[in-house]
């Protein structure tokens, strides 16, 4: 059974979401998160709410800040407001009585899961699915420089420029970034997978 769910996050945007229970009931869940430029009805999300409600696992998927159904403008996402809305999904369904909550993140989706689990401390299981380990080489391999002049004019030059800044701002956060070899590895792994 699906239930369309609408929560705020905690700066009081709107966010969709889609819980997805098992007819038998159960307090396992897992939380999807999607990838850039997706939303909560991608195909990964879809597929894997069909392989986990026989199991007896609920889901809840949503869409992040700007996409899908949720509220704002997509050029003001950061990966800070999707971190804080992976956490608010974790709040809502603990809140529901779902005991045993897992986080699952595709792309963007697993670079933003990695962030919520290092802060929810009573998370059972983190699943990735090609992870974006640097979001700023994520955003060069996807549109290189030609696509990014590009992503200029389809997107709105405001846009690439925001899609920028975050790229620069996850950048320098990012303190503890893994050795360029395994870097280049896991993207060239991802690419293999997305083909």
């Amino acid at each position: 059974m699906e239930q369309a769910l609408t929560f705020q996050d905690p700066a009081g945007h709107a966010v969709a979401g889609i819980l997805a229970s098992p007819s038998n009931g159960s307090d396992r869940l897992a939380v999807l998160c999607h990838g850039f430029l997706s939303n909560k009805n991608s195909r990964t999300n879809k597929t894997l709410t069909e392989l986990l409600l026989p199991q007896g696992i609920a889901t809840f998927r949503f869409d992040f800040f700007g996409q899908g159904e949720s509220e704002g403008p997509f050029e003001r996402i950061t990966v800070s407001l999707a971190v804080s809305q992976a956490l608010a999904a974790l709040d809502l369904m603990h809140s529901k009585g779902y005991r045993k909550l897992a986080l699952v993140g595709s792309s963007f989706g697993g670079l933003v899961s990695i962030l919520a689990a290092a802060k929810w401390p009573h998370l059972i299981c983190l699943a990735l699915k090609c992870p974006v380990p640097d979001f700023p080489e994520m955003l060069q391999l996807e549109f290189d420089e030609t696509g990014m002049e590009a992503g200029a004019s389809s997107w709105g030059t405001r846009s690439m420029r925001t899609a920028c800044a975050i790229a620069a701002t996850t950048r320098r956060r990012s303190s503890r970034r893994p050795p360029s070899s395994s870097r280049g590895l896991t993207m060239n792994t991802c690419r293999r997978a997305r083909s």
